[in-house]
């Protein structure tokens, strides 16, 4: 079902229903819901030069898979009308690090710098403290290079790579600065530049590029515990063949190595 808010759907069973809820108004119109849906039941679609996201609730299985990892907090699963993700909650999917680690004992009295560094306005300062909204925040560091007390911390998602081939640039197109939701993407002369440490390697901009001249890949995902073949598949899509098999080689390690440690007894 579609409003002018919100894409949602819904399985309804005798007494109890799950469902999942997209906020259009939050969505950055990336790929990761899509990449790492194993039904292919989200993707971006253009009408012209503006992106919309779409949901096809016949293939959506409602697993809770796009939820975790969705840049924006735009993607919530409900079971009953309150939110919880099956899925992550019985380990078979990690979930991301905090966005923003603050220390506000580090913030001198009225200093605002980091807030108004954010490009989304995800920090206010009210009363003294330091209020984040986490559909805004997007993990890149333009508060953390404001604060010179550090304060802030931000924690990526992603490490990754992207390049932009200005050859292929249709003349006067700046979509892709348009589009960036952290502003790393900036015209100069006509030309696209990026500032690589803002990128947050969400992929809008190469969605949005009628010329494929930017390239984008991604090579680690930071998250937490969680493991099942939907994860690995999702990894898969997310980072390619070979970086999805160093960090689940690494995973696999990691947890063998914590079992053996737990098996020990004292």
């Amino acid at each position: 079902m579609e409003s002018e808010k919100l894409l949602t759907a819904t399985l309804r069973f005798y007494v109890e229903s799950v469902a999942l809820s997209l906020d259009k108004g939050l969505c950055i119109k990336c790929d990761v819901c899509s990449k790492v849906c194993p039904k292919e039941a989200l993707s971006i679609r253009f009408e012209g030069d503006k992106a919309r996201v779409a949901l096809d609730e016949s293939k959506c299985v409602l697993c809770g898979a796009c939820e975790p990892l969705c840049p924006s907090n735009a993607i919530r699963m409900l079971f009953d009308g309150r939110e919880g993700n099956v899925l992550v909650d019985k380990g078979g999917f990690p979930t991301p690090l905090k966005k923003l680690v603050l220390d506000p004992s580090r913030c001198p009295e009225g200093c605002a710098d980091a807030a108004l560094a954010c490009p989304r306005g995800a920090l206010k300062v009210t009363g003294g403290a330091v209020e984040i909204d986490g559909g805004l925040c997007l993990r890149c560091p333009w508060c953390e290079d404001a604060c010179n007390h550090g304060a802030v911390k931000a924690n990526p998602l992603f490490l990754g790579m992207i390049s932009i081939d200005n050859s292929k640039c249709s003349r006067g197109c700046d979509a892709c600065s348009r589009v960036c939701p952290t502003a790393a993407i900036k015209m100069e002369g006509g030309k696209a530049t990026v500032i690589e440490r803002y990128c947050v390697f969400c992929n809008a901009c190469s969605l949005a590029c009628k010329d494929m001249a930017i390239d984008v890949k991604r090579y680690h995902v930071f998250v937490g515990e969680g493991f099942s073949a939907l994860w690995s598949s999702a990894l898969l899509k997310l980072l390619g063949q070979a970086p999805s098999a160093r960090l689940l080689d690494r995973t696999s390690r990691d947890r063998m190595r914590h079992l053996v440690t737990e098996s020990v007894v004292p």
